[in-house]
């Protein structure tokens, strides 16, 4: 996937197409190889932070991969990470999460 505003995240959610894709399910298994090569959990991560897809497409286990490397190389950003994930209205405001914003 090559353009001129294509970003990881869409990268990421373009795989995970390309695996849930009825034309493609006798080569799944040969994706998903391919995926498991070419996407890290730093890319899971930019997937979930992306206020387009914020991960919705993302299994628990890549949610747990991408977690677990920020905890592990930038631990100080985990827990702004978690609160944005969850929502937290007392962090930030709840017009961060409203579709339109997106």
């Amino acid at each position: 996937m090559q353009a001129e505003k294509t970003n990881i995240s869409d990268s990421v959610d373009l795989w995970i197409h390309l695996i849930e894709c009825a034309d493609l399910q006798t080569h799944e298994d040969s994706i998903q190889r391919r995926m498991s090569v070419a996407v890290l959990p730093i890319h899971y991560l930019t997937n979930m932070m992306n206020p387009k897809y914020v991960g919705k497409r993302l299994s628990s286990d890549q949610e747990n991969q991408a977690e677990s490397w920020l905890a592990s190389k930038h631990p100080k950003w985990l827990v702004s990470f978690l609160t944005s994930k969850i929502k937290d209205k007392q962090i930030y405001p709840p017009s961060m999460f409203a579709d339109d914003v997106i």
